[in-house]
């Protein structure tokens, strides 16, 4: 079987739905030897390991949106047709497809932020979501969502039927116990000041934008300072936001992923305070990493990270105040949930994943 996946918007820097694509692929070459992981790629310039590892088909005139939305249905059913794919895999959410037969559709949409909260989401992203995904009950034999709450909201507000959704929680990648002890014992990462490090901080990795409700524990840790007069906040992402909180907060851009690490497991706490999440890999990130994560008690992340996680209601400034107290002055109450968040993080794996998704491509196509 060989599925075409799509991996417009994936040029340079990964992020979320990249990396999400990236995994997938390879666990799922690592345990279907009947399926080819094939990669319709818009960035033949691309510097990335990945596209050297898999086969490629390169279609440059899909390199931006407008061009996926209107170009792309007619572009991909010939692709299909031309390298005899079996399925079309969109990871994107867009499912730029035609309602055609001879090839298998199947699309991931993660969330569905942009019809539910419509305000919080760029305006094109709103005309995509309202356009294509709804149509994708007529276009693909299978959607899969991150979450029960995402395939939820996909059926209240893109009118989906559920039984067209398959749930696969992502994987997460755990790190073993001797890598997260040796980052204990490494020295600061040379991009991170460390007199930032040697005061107590609690970690933000993320975009900055409403939805995030980064405002709300930057107000906490102010709050919070009046008792620990040294803690901070740093920020790991793009979009460094031209406030006055230099005093409270460290914006650190992108970093590497071993630096990323190291803040990980020595932060008192990872803090992801949005108001909606399809999943939430920050928070079981963090828990793979034996650190704390306090999270929202709102759509995904309740349900993923169940009890490995502090849960607060994002409007609540003095619920955050209160949780990350606790976690700085109760060392017991910390290695509790620390160990039970260890657990749970470990059995999100890509080869779940894989398997699961694997099977949906099975499905689909009829091939055992």
């Amino acid at each position: 079987m060989r599925v075409g996946l799509l991996t417009y918007g994936m040029k340079d820097r990964l992020t979320g739905i990249g990396r999400y694509a990236m995994q997938l692929s390879y666990a799922v070459r690592d345990i279907a030897s009947d399926i080819e992981m094939v990669l319709i790629n818009p960035y033949p310039e691309s510097l990335l390991p990945w596209y050297k590892d898999f086969p490629v088909i390169p279609v440059p005139s899909l390199r931006r949106l407008p061009a996926v939305m209107t170009l792309g249905p007619f572009l991909l059913d010939h692709i299909a047709r031309r390298y005899d794919l079996d399925v079309l895999h969109d990871p994107c959410g867009i499912a730029p497809f035609l309602p055609t037969k001879h090839v298998h559709k199947v699309v991931t949409i993660h969330d569905a932020i942009p019809l539910k909260y419509p305000h919080m989401y760029p305006w094109l992203g709103r005309l995509v979501f309202r356009t294509e995904v709804p149509w994708s009950k007529w276009t693909v034999q299978q959607v899969i969502t991150d979450s029960i709450s995402a395939q939820e909201d996909l059926t209240a507000y893109a009118d989906i039927p559920k039984h067209l959704i398959t749930v696969i929680y992502p994987g997460v990648d755990v790190p073993n116990p001797e890598y997260l002890d040796g980052l204990r014992d490494m020295p600061c990462p040379p991009c991170v000041d460390p007199e930032v490090i040697h005061n107590p901080y609690f970690l933000y990795v993320g975009a900055i934008n409403p939805r995030k409700n980064v405002h709300r524990i930057i107000e906490a840790i102010d709050i919070l300072r009046q008792q620990e007069p040294h803690v901070r906040l740093l920020v790991v992402g793009p979009n460094r936001p031209p406030s006055g909180d230099a005093d409270i907060v460290n914006y650190l851009g992108y970093v590497d992923q071993e630096t990323l690490d190291f803040l990980y497991v020595h932060a008192r706490a990872v803090l992801v305070p949005s108001l909606y999440e399809g999943f939430g890999f920050p928070a079981l990130e963090a828990m793979g990493r034996q650190s704390v994560a306090i999270v929202s008690n709102v759509s995904s992340l309740p349900e993923v990270t169940g009890e490995g996680a502090i849960h607060v209601d994002p409007h609540d400034t003095m619920s955050w105040v209160k949780a990350m107290a606790r976690v700085m002055q109760d060392a017991r109450y910390k290695e509790r949930v620390v160990e039970r968040g260890y657990e749970i993080a470990r059995t999100f794996s890509w080869e779940n994943t894989a398997r699961q998704t694997a099977a949906v491509y099975r499905q689909v196509t009829g091939k055992p």
